[in-house]
């Protein structure tokens, strides 16, 4: 893999044009936009504050550690204040169901200023795609000097809960960030497919308490300072209808710009939203107009933003390794570009 990257050029963000399918599902390894019957019985995500709530009592964080490497429980106990369920890693991709303890696995660089990258999985709510969209990752932050952590939040079918988990997360990242070596002013939030979801979600939402402060990391703010979207889903206002209200696919062959670009009412983007770094492709189907709502709500709203869009690639595709003859393969190395030029790498002032 790191050979590969060696052969990556940097370059500007670039937009790839050709022409597109306009099926309704999502290609690739489908992990969060194809409507299926699993995801169907989702809740809709949230868009008000919530009530303070015994979803996650008066638990505390819990530091240990697993598999020799340091882990955080941000609750401290089952969010839920149920009976935990037992977390199932299912096959060689290892997707991740009934996550019910939400945790952040660490992947700390030991390198004094480094940013720190809370990295959410794709699976449409339903499952975490740990792998390509969390392990791989962390591990490429790291060989840049950027410290991360995986978040395991809470699935399946609860959008509010993972919110909260995410808004949690950011949060201990900033109250240890002196303990972990880590610059607190530069926390960003990256996710994939339905991650990337839930990264647009906190970065335009933030300023909401979405659970009962529990102690003083509540104290810290929830904003990151950056945000990374690849592949991201539901994001645009037509695949937002269709994943959490009408349940019903669109005729995509009927074109309305206005309406195919207009922002998901669940997303709140004004002039304080962090700075953007998106990719996504044509062929992504139903998923491929998320990246351009959200560019275009950042545009108008002042903030900076950096579109990375091709061609091919379809969705699911992690860090693109197995995608070297398509143009999307070069967006790692565009990302190590843009952490530089934003201040994450260690060192940097």
């Amino acid at each position: 893999m790191k050979n590969m990257y060696a052969i990556l050029l940097a370059c500007a963000a670039i937009a790839c044009v050709s022409c597109a399918t306009n099926s309704a599902e999502c290609s690739g390894d489908k992990t969060g936009c194809a409507v299926n019957n699993a995801q169907k019985s989702a809740a809709k995500p949230a868009t008000t504050p919530a009530e303070k709530s015994s979803d996650t009592g008066k638990s505390t964080v819990v530091y240990t550690e697993e598999n020799s490497r340091p882990v955080v429980y941000i609750w401290g106990q089952c969010a839920r204040g149920n009976a935990c369920q037992e977390p199932q890693n299912m096959g060689k991709r290892m997707f991740l169901r009934n996550v019910s303890k939400p945790k952040m696995e660490l992947f700390l660089t030991g390198k004094p200023g480094s940013g720190f990258v809370v990295i959410c999985p794709g699976g449409g709510y339903s499952f975490l795609s740990m792998k390509n969209e969390g392990y791989e990752i962390a591990e490429y932050l790291n060989s840049l000097g950027v410290s991360a952590g995986i978040l395991c939040y809470r699935v399946p079918d609860n959008t509010q809960g993972a919110l909260m988990d995410v808004q949690r997360a950011i949060r201990i990242v900033r109250a240890n960030a002196k303990k972990w070596g880590v610059n607190p002013d530069k926390i960003a939030v990256m996710g994939f497919s339905a991650g990337a979801d839930l990264s647009a979600r906190i970065s335009t939402q933030y300023n909401r308490d979405w659970y009962e402060k529990l102690d003083g990391i509540d104290r810290e703010s929830a904003r990151p300072d950056a945000t990374v979207l690849v592949y991201p889903a539901y994001l645009d206002a037509q695949m937002y209808r269709m994943r959490w209200v009408e349940r019903v696919r669109e005729d995509l062959q009927v074109r309305d710009y206005t309406q195919d670009y207009a922002l998901s009412p669940h997303l709140n983007v004004d002039k304080n939203t962090p700075p953007a770094f998106i990719v996504q492709t044509l062929d992504d189907k139903s998923c491929k107009n998320s990246s351009i709502a959200y560019f275009l709500a950042l545009k108008d709203a002042g903030v900076d933003a950096n579109l990375y869009y091709c061609d091919k690639g379809g969705h699911g595709y992690g860090l693109a390794a197995r995608k070297t003859d398509t143009m999307v393969s070069m967006w790692p190395k565009l990302l190590a570009k843009y952490l530089q030029i934003s201040g994450f790498l260690p060192g940097q002032k």
